[in-house]
């Protein structure tokens, strides 16, 4: 794919408007990744009066594979195919279930936003701590950035396709099952039910 001298090739993006990373969307189709240390700021910037809409922008940026139109005066209008957006950060328990409590009263933010996040949970620090000195496994540090390289280096155009091996294939085929149950069961909540139903993507 040929990219223009002007256009910076983006992995990562901390901070951006809507309209700018629709910008680096469309100079980077193969997706960006959007890095927030406290993602309670970043659920709090969603709230502000006139800013309704990108809720929905990041919404659609979900699958992959949704294109999405800008209209604006001063940009003139800029279409991306396909909007792949990956959000990754931290938020605080607390926060976490203020948010939550908002959705399961079906409240404003229960719009299928947060039923698209997947929750990530790091055990609590050992009692216990002793120090450690030793040398860096450059071997592994190798094969970790051989790892990124070829992440990197993959076409949008022409996806790398994977598929599971018989045995794991039988088990996803056995937790599918077990995910539409649970998706079609009548004891769930609908934000429950929605938040499972996104794991068949």
């Amino acid at each position: 794919m040929t990219r223009s001298l002007n256009r910076l090739r983006r992995l990562i993006t901390q901070d951006s408007t809507p309209e700018k990373l629709h910008e680096i969307l469309r100079d980077n189709p193969a997706g960006v990744l959007v890095i927030r240390d406290e993602l309670s700021g970043w659920f709090a910037s969603l709230e502000k009066q006139g800013r309704e809409g990108e809720r929905e922008f990041f919404s659609s940026a979900w699958n992959g594979d949704t294109g999405y139109t800008i209209d604006r005066i001063s940009r003139g209008s800029i279409h991306v195919p396909a909007c792949c957006v990956s959000i990754l950060g931290g938020i605080p328990p607390a926060r976490l279930r203020a948010y939550l409590s908002d959705v399961l009263k079906d409240g404003p933010s229960n719009d299928g936003l947060m039923q698209r996040f997947q929750l990530l949970v790091y055990p609590d620090a050992p009692g216990e701590w002793k120090y450690v000195d030793r040398p860096p496994n450059h071997r592994a540090i190798d094969r970790v950035t051989h790892a990124f390289r070829r992440i990197v280096e993959l076409d949008c155009e022409c996806p790398l396709i994977l598929k599971f091996t018989p045995d794991a294939q039988e088990l996803f085929q056995e937790w599918m099952g077990l995910l539409e149950c649970r998706v079609r069961a009548d004891d769930l909540s609908p934000a429950m039910q929605a938040h499972l139903a996104k794991f068949r993507v």
